[in-house]
């Protein structure tokens, strides 16, 4: 997507991510991107522009606070979700259950995380460096 940065739709395609990373991951972003992009380029493909070079370009190097902060919120919600799933277990020799207390630690470090980034607030107003403003919502 980078070979595209000077395009006139690159900045439709940006403002589309800014817009869109809350509802959808940056697989199916770039899937989107991708379509449009094949339509208006056949050899879109060869140029740096498949879906997974798209989806890179997007976790790698879109900085902006729109994109960034729901990508953690996603990432460190499987975390809580795989934490979740060891927190209990069974003894072997008695079956009783037991509470892995050093999980539980890791889990709650996890959720106050989570927290302190909801605590954010609206990330459409953090501040950021951008030559793009944030589409308001309709």
């Amino acid at each position: 997507m980078c070979y595209f940065s000077d395009d006139q739709n690159c900045v439709h395609y940006t403002e589309f991510i800014i817009r869109e990373s809350h509802r959808s991951t940056s697989r199916e972003m770039a899937q989107q991107i991708y379509e449009e992009m094949s339509q208006q380029e056949p050899d879109a493909n060869s140029k740096g522009a498949s879906v997974k070079d798209i989806d890179k370009h997007i976790r790698k190097h879109m900085l902006h606070p729109a994109v960034k902060v729901p990508a953690i919120l996603r990432d460190l919600d499987s975390v809580r979700e795989t934490l979740q799933d060891t927190l209990v277990t069974k003894d072997a020799e008695s079956g009783a259950k037991v509470i892995e207390s050093n999980n539980v630690v890791l889990y709650l470090k996890v959720v106050r995380e989570l927290n302190q980034m909801y605590k954010l607030g609206d990330i459409t107003k953090l501040s950021f460096g951008s030559h793009t403003a944030l589409p308001k919502h309709e």
